[in-house]
C-alpha cells in the first residue's frame, strides 16, 4: 500500500486495503510477522468478512447500532449511579435530540464541539449526531486555553455541549463567542431520584450519587445558556419528520485526541471514520478471534471521552454486542477503586497507574477490605491495562489485588463448544498500541491464552493481541538507512496497518506524513512511535518510546527502557520505575523508582541490589551519569489528564532529592543484556 503520495495531496490517509496485502504478503519469508494472518484460515475468513461488511454495513455508526439492537430494545444499555436505561428508552431520546440538532441548523458534516464527562447524555449526543450525519469534536477542559480557542475556531457555532463540571474552566475561552445553542449538561441530569432504592446502591459511596446541578446555577447567571432538558424540549416540540442519514463507512464521524504526554496541554486531533467504530465491533467474535463469550456484559466508560479508547473500547464495542455501559464521570487515580465498586462491571479498562492505585487502596489502605466488611469484585472478570507500558512488578501487584478481591469469580465464560466455566479470578490483560491507529482493539483473547498456557505448564510471553483486520510488525533500518521488516522476537519500531486506521490528524498534513514509514519493499506503514518486537504468538511487545534514549559521550545512544528493565528485574520489591533525561542540559539520567509497598526487604537492601544490577548490566559511560530518585508510594508518579504518567512533569522535577548510583564497585564490562518479556 502507498500512503505518502495520497497524504501529500489530500492530507488524509487512504483506506488500507487488506485485499492488496493478501495478494502480496504470502510471497514473503515465513519468518516475517506481517505474513502471519494471511496464511491462516482466519486470514481468508477475514477477507470474506470484510467484503460482507462493505455490502451490509456501509452506513453510519447509528444505523449499525440500531440494526444490531432493534430486537434487544428492552435490555439495559446504560448504568448511571444505579439508574438503568434500556435500549428502547435510549433510542427514543436519541430521536428527539436528533431533531433538536436539526432545528438548530446542524446537518451533514457539521462539526460540533463537545467537552463532555461520561454521562448518559454523551451517548445520546453521539448517536443523534451520527443519525443526522454530523461530526463530534470531543476535546478536554485541561488542554491549553489558547489551544482550545483554536479548536473552537475550527468548529461550528450552531451548538456546543459542555458538562457543568467544566463550565467554569472554559468561561474565559467562551467569552465573546456566540453560539446558537450553548448547552450545559449537568452530571445530575440522569441521576436516580432516590439512589437508596436502586438495587446496586453502595452506601459507603453515597456522595457519588448526589451531584449538584450546577447547570441551573450557571443558567441563572447567564441567559445565553441552554439546559440539556431545554434543548431536549426543542426536539420534542419539533414538527420535523424523522430523518436518518445513510452515510458510509468512510464518513468522518468523530475527532478525538492523543494523550498529550509528549506535549502537555497540546494533544493532537485525530479524525476517525465510521469504519473505525463498526469494523472492530463486528470482528471481535468467537469465530475469528477465539474470544469466549460472556453474557450480560457491562463495561466501564470512565476514561475521558476525548480519548478514542473510551469511545470505542468502552462504549461502541459494548453497544455492538448488545451490552450495557456504566457511564462514569469520575476519572482520577484516587477514585479508581471506588468506581470499580459503584459500577460493578464485567470489563474494566484503565491505565496501569490507575490500577496500581486501586490495588494500593485495597491491599495497603484496606479500603473495602477490612475485618468489618470485605467487598469483592466477583463480577469484574476482564481487567485491561491500557495506554502505557507496565512493569512486571506492577503486573504482579495488580494481579495480587485481583486475586484477593476474587475478581470475576462469579461470571460464567462460554467456550466455543458451549461449555460454561468459572475462573478463580480474572488475571490482568494487557491492551496495546495507541488510538492513533484506531482498530487495534483490546480483546479477551490474551487473557484466555495466558490461562490456557498456565494450565499447560508453559509461559506465555504476551502483549497486545493481533486482530484479523490488522497487520502489525516491527521495522529496523539497514546499513543503507532503509527500513526492513524484523523477524519474530527482533527489536525494531512497531508499525501497523489496519482497516480501521485513523483518517489522519486534523489540519496537520505534515504530522500525518510523519506517522508513515516506507519499507524497502515500497510498503507504507503507520508507526506507533515505540520500540518493540513481535513474539512467536504474533503479539506486539512494547518496550519504550522510540525517542526515549540517552546520548552517551562515546557517540552511542542507549534506550531508556533497558534501564527500566534492569531496575525492575526485582519484581517482588520494585513496583515500577521511569528513567528520564531532565530538561536541564546537565548530561545526567535519573531513574525514578517506586518500591512495592508490600515488599518484605528493607529499602536499603532493595536499593543496593538495584545499584549492583545497574553496574553489572549497563555500560560504564551510562553508570557514570546515572542517578536515582525514590518516588513516594502515596503520591507516586505525576499523571497527565489521560491518567498516564507525565514524562514532561518528571523531567521538570527539582534535582535536590536525587542520589548518584555508587560507582565504587568494580564495573563488569561487556555488552548490556537486553531484557524482554
Amino acid at each position: 500500500m502507498k500512503f505518502l503520495e495520497v497524504v501529500d495531496k489530500t492530507g488524509e490517509i487512504p483506506r488500507y486495503s487488506v485485499e492488496y496485502d493478501f495478494e502480496y504478503l504470502p510471497q514473503l519469508s515465513d519468518r516475517k510477522p506481517s505474513k502471519r494472518i494471511f496464511v491462516t484460515s482466519k486470514g481468508i475468513e477475514s477477507i470474506a468478512r470484510l467484503d460482507i461488511i462493505e455490502k451490509n454495513s456501509n452506513h453510519s455508526w447509528y444505523q449499525e447500532i440500531y440494526k444490531r439492537n432493534k430486537d434487544n430494545l428492552d435490555s439495559y444499555v446504560i448504568f448511571y449511579r444505579g439508574n438503568r436505561i434500556t435500549y428502547r428508552e435510549m433510542f427514543q431520546k436519541v430521536d428527539v435530540i436528533a431533531k433538536s440538532l436539526r432545528e438548530s441548523g446542524v446537518g451533514i458534516g457539521t462539526e460540533i464541539p463537545c467537552c463532555f464527562d461520561n454521562t448518559p447524555e454523551l451517548l445520546y449526543v453521539m448517536l443523534a449526531a451520527s443519525k443526522i450525519g454530523a461530526c463530534l469534536n470531543i476535546f478536554g477542559a485541561s488542554y491549553d486555553k489558547t489551544y482550545i480557542s483554536q479548536i473552537l475556531d475550527d468548529c461550528s457555532d450552531k451548538a456546543i455541549f459542555i458538562s457543568d463540571r467544566y463550565y467554569d474552566d472554559l468561561q474565559d475561552v467562551l467569552h465573546n463567542r456566540k453560539y446558537d445553542n450553548k448547552i450545559v449538561v449537568s452530571l445530575a441530569d440522569s441521576l436516580p431520584d432516590d439512589p437508596t432504592k436502586c438495587s446496586e446502591y453502595v452506601p459507603e459511596l453515597d456522595s457519588y450519587y448526589r451531584y449538584e446541578n450546577k447547570a441551573k446555577k450557571y443558567k441563572s447567571l447567564d441567559s445565553s445558556i441552554t439546559l440539556f432538558e431545554e434543548f431536549y424540549l426543542k426536539g420534542k416540540e419539533s414538527n420535523l419528520p424523522d430523518y436518518v442519514h445513510q452515510g458510509n463507512l468512510d464518513d468522518v464521524f468523530m475527532i478525538t485526541y492523543t494523550s498529550g504526554s509528549t506535549r502537555n496541554g497540546f494533544p493532537s486531533p485525530m479524525k476517525h471514520a465510521n469504519r473505525s467504530y463498526i469494523v472492530g465491533g463486528i470482528f471481535n467474535t468467537l469465530k475469528l478471534t477465539n474470544t469466549p463469550t460472556i453474557e450480560n456484559v457491562r463495561t466501564l466508560a470512565h476514561i475521558h471521552p476525548d480519548s478514542n479508547t473510551d469511545l470505542i473500547t468502552a462504549i461502541s464495542d459494548t453497544l455492538m454486542k448488545g451490552g450495557e455501559v456504566a457511564m462514569e464521570p469520575e476519572y482520577s487515580k484516587k477514585s479508581s477503586l471506588d468506581v470499580m465498586f459503584i459500577n460493578n462491571v464485567v470489563l474494566y479498562a484503565g491505565t496501569p497507574s490507575h490500577l496500581v492505585e486501586a490495588a494500593k487502596q485495597y491491599l495497603v489502605k484496606r479500603h473495602f477490605n477490612n475485618s468489618k466488611k470485605k467487598r469483592l469484585l466477583s463480577r469484574q472478570l476482564v481487567t485491561i491495562a491500557v495506554g502505557e507500558r507496565r512493569s512486571i512488578g506492577e503486573e504482579k501487584f495488580i494481579n495480587h489485588f485481583l486475586r484477593t478481591a476474587k475478581a470475576g469469580s462469579d461470571v460464567e465464560v462460554i467456550l466455543d463448544n458451549g461449555f460454561k466455566i468459572k475462573l478463580p479470578f480474572g488475571p490482568l490483560s494487557i491492551g496495546g498500541a495507541d488510538t492513533e491507529h484506531g482498530g487495534l482493539f483490546y480483546t479477551l483473547q490474551m487473557m484466555f491464552k495466558r490461562i490456557q498456557y498456565f494450565y499447560k505448564g508453559k509461559d506465555f510471553d504476551y502483549g497486545m493481541d493481533a486482530v484479523p483486520f490488522a497487520v502489525v510488525t516491527a521495522l529496523k533500518q539497514n546499513k543503507n538507512g532503509e527500513y526492513v521488516e524484523c523477524d519474530y522476537n527482533e527489536i525494531g519500531v512497531i508499525v501497523a496497518n489496519s482497516i480501521t486506521n485513523m483518517v489522519g490528524y486534523k489540519s496537520l498534513k505534515e504530522k500525518t506524513k510523519q506517522k508513515i514509514i516506507r519499507d524497502n519493499l515500497g510498503r507504507d506503514w503507520l508507526t506507533c512511535g515505540v520500540l518493540g518486537y513481535i513474539n512467536e504468538f504474533g503479539n506486539p511487545i512494547y518496550l519504550g518510546r522510540e525517542e526515549d534514549v540517552v546520548n552517551l559521550k562515546d557517540g552511542t545512544s542507549f534506550p531508556l527502557y533497558m534501564i527500566n528493565d534492569v531496575v525492575c528485574k526485582d519484581s517482588k520489591n520494585v513496583l515500577s520505575c521511569e528513567s528520564i533525561v531532565p530538561n536541564d542540559d546537565n548530561g545526567i539520567v535519573i531513574i525514578n523508582i517506586e518500591l512495592n509497598p508490600l515488599k518484605k526487604k528493607s529499602d536499603e537492601i532493595v536499593l543496593n541490589s538495584v545499584k549492583k544490577r545497574c553496574k553489572a548490566m549497563l555500560p560504564k559511560e551510562l553508570v557514570d551519569v546515572l542517578y536515582y530518585r525514590i518516588m513516594n508510594n502515596e503520591d507516586s508518579f505525576p499523571l497527565t489528564g489521560s491518567g498516564k504518567r507525565n514524562p514532561c512533569a518528571l523531567k521538570n522535577m527539582p534535582l535536590e532529592d536525587i542520589q548518584k548510583i555508587d560507582n565504587e564497585q568494580k564495573h563488569v564490562s561487556g555488552k548490556p543484556k537486553i531484557y524482554v518479556r
